[in-house]
């Protein structure tokens, strides 16, 4: 038997036919795909603004944070030693250069 006979996919049309018809569905289905990856990639890009958001947001929050503590320390420890600041300065710049 040749493929394609008596198997229920279209009977008996020719392989131009099916060629025909498979180009004819073609934009539809291709536009059916679009439709739904766009419907989905909304939906992502949503999620992805959210969730950057909140992280966005927590690190700020812990920098803030953490600049309380570094601040508190620096206090005392200039409050122990004032001429501290003559050192740590000029060296905190060359190290962080």
């Amino acid at each position: 038997a040749v493929a394609g006979e008596g198997s229920g996919d279209g009977g008996g049309r020719s392989a131009c036919g099916k060629v025909l018809s498979h180009a004819a569905e073609f934009p539809r289905r291709c536009a059916a795909q679009q439709r739904e990856r766009l419907r989905t990639s909304h939906a992502t890009v949503g999620l992805l603004f959210l969730v950057g958001g909140l992280l966005i947001g927590a690190m700020a929050a812990g920098f803030g944070i953490a600049s309380e503590h570094v601040e508190e320390a620096r206090r005392e420890w200039f409050d122990a030693a004032p001429w501290a600041a003559w050192l740590v300065i000029p060296f905190g710049l060359t190290f962080t250069l």
